[in-house]
């Protein structure tokens, strides 16, 4: 199986310390990719959602794209030519489907990396995309994919043990 990171993902996976919308979110995703990889499923990192994080990243990121290389489970996707006509083709229904005034209250550049990671997501064959950005997660049900945020993702068992322990994991 295939699923897709967006930047919120990503966010907490190169630094545990982002502000995340729940408690232990680092523990959360290391748990989710330690699943992933165990049952060696690939994680689809799409290029926008890369680009997204990789501007707070300034002068690292170069560092956590060849950490990404080193797992087996995460695979960089570009915006190519198939994603392309999947993203003209997503947005053409999304312009026959939403009212005018829905479309003109967000941002168009995020509502063009959010139709890119999707288009992505969707020639990759992924079937989940794990995103705590509603509206990404909106458009990926319209599209007909599962659309999981972080509140969805389990903290691991064993997390949960030395938390009821009295002990705190770093979450690294």
């Amino acid at each position: 199986m295939k699923v897709v990171f967006d930047a919120s993902f990503l966010a907490i996976l190169f630094n545990p310390k982002s502000s995340a919308s729940v408690a232990r979110a680092p523990e959360r995703i290391d748990g989710l990719i330690e699943r992933l990889s165990t049952k060696k499923d690939k994680i689809v990192i799409p290029t926008p959602a890369l680009a997204e994080i990789l501007v707070s990243l300034a002068k690292n990121g170069p560092t956590y794209i060849e950490k990404l290389k080193e797992f087996t489970c995460f695979q960089i996707r570009p915006f190519d030519e198939r994603a392309a006509v999947e993203f003209g083709a997503a947005i053409q229904a999304r312009k026959n489907k939403a009212k005018r005034d829905t479309l003109k209250s967000l941002s168009q550049n995020k509502v063009k990396f959010d139709h890119q990671i999707i288009a992505i997501a969707k020639v990759q064959g992924a079937q989940i995309v794990y995103s705590d950005d509603t509206q990404l997660r909106a458009f990926a049900k319209e599209c007909g994919m599962d659309a999981r945020g972080l509140a969805d993702v389990p903290i691991p068992m064993k997390q949960l043990a030395l938390a009821e322990g009295g002990q705190e994991s770093s979450g690294a």
